[in-house]
């Protein structure tokens, strides 16, 4: 048959590529390999095969050419696994045919490239609460999970302040978090700062222990500090048609929240400062009122029922 030579050549040459996906493959991952002859019309190359080498000549896999539409000829694809350290790999694809002394014969060869990379380690936190008093305790989630679906029970994290400190450290456990694919977590106890304000904090974690190589993963999140919660502010929520109380109603002070009771009285902890207090109930409008908190206070709210559906067509009647 006419010579096949490597990628590159003219286009009227009868020319053999090779086409791998992914082009960059997660250390010890399969990755696929498909060998295709363009240029050779008239040549049925099915049953001819292509033979694959890594950089020390070692043979990774063959594979048949399938395929054939009168101008192009394809393999199957060929599942091989990625070699285990990262980095730039160029291997050998060498296609051979049969001959009458059933010695395969070499028609050409050509080189391929591609990339080994680490796997990424994904790290999410979560239960960080929306403000917290300055020097308090807190406890929050974090977990990690690895792109390759190598558990990530073991793992080893940090957690630092803004600063470089180091304030917390650990290792992820071996549950998972429910309704998760992998997720595997650590609670972790530390204290906040003693400074108000909004402070940021980054948590790392490695993967250096596990057998494939990943890359380090980190994510952030943030503490809103509040001075110490020392007024109570008492919060009644009535009906604004008879002042009956309203149970259920939400209440807002942000950062603060709460809820009424059967006496339409919410009871919540505040600094001292000035406060918006929202009130919220089903079937009324809300409510608000400006506050400054200088010492223990009471609030009332009355919440205007919204309009029954019967009261609405007669407005528009």
């Amino acid at each position: 048959m006419t010579s096949i030579v490597q990628e590159g050549n003219a286009a009227e040459t009868p020319t053999l590529t090779i086409d791998l996906a992914p082009p960059a493959v997660g250390a010890g991952s399969r990755m696929v390999l498909t060998g295709t002859v363009t240029g050779a019309a008239g040549y049925d190359l099915r049953g001819q095969q292509l033979h694959v080498l890594d950089t020390e000549g070692t043979r990774r896999g063959e594979v048949l050419f399938e395929i054939y539409d009168g101008q192009v000829s394809q393999t199957a694809g060929l599942e091989i696994d990625a070699p285990v350290e990262p980095g730039e790999y160029h291997w050998l694809a060498i296609m051979t045919e049969a001959t009458d002394d059933d010695e395969p014969r070499e028609v050409a060869r050509v080189s391929f490239g591609f990339e080994v990379i680490p796997h990424s380690t994904s790290i999410v936190v979560w239960d960080v609460p929306p403000a917290i008093e300055v020097g308090q305790k807190l406890c929050l989630k974090l977990g990690i999970k690895s792109a390759s679906g190598i558990p990530a029970a073991g793992a080893r994290f940090s957690i630092t302040r803004e600063d470089g400190e180091e304030i917390a450290t650990g290792i992820i456990g071996n549950d998972t978090w429910p309704g998760t694919d992998g997720l595997h977590y650590a609670e972790v106890e530390f204290a906040a700062p003693e400074t108000e304000g909004r402070h940021a904090f980054r948590v790392v974690a490695g993967m250096e222990e596990f057998p494939l190589p990943h890359k380090a993963g980190s994510a952030e999140f943030r503490l809103n500090c509040m001075p110490v919660a020392k007024h109570l502010v008492a919060v009644t929520v009535l009906n604004s048609k008879d002042d009956s109380p309203l149970e259920g109603a939400r209440i807002q002070m942000h950062p603060y929240k709460g809820m009424t009771d059967r006496n339409g009285r919410a009871e919540i902890r505040v600094a001292g400062g000035k406060y918006t207090v929202l009130a919220s109930a089903r079937e009324f409008a809300a409510g608000q009122a400006e506050i400054d908190v200088d010492g223990n206070m009471d609030q009332t709210l009355r919440l205007v029922p919204e309009p029954t559906d019967e009261e609405k067509l007669w407005v528009w009647a």
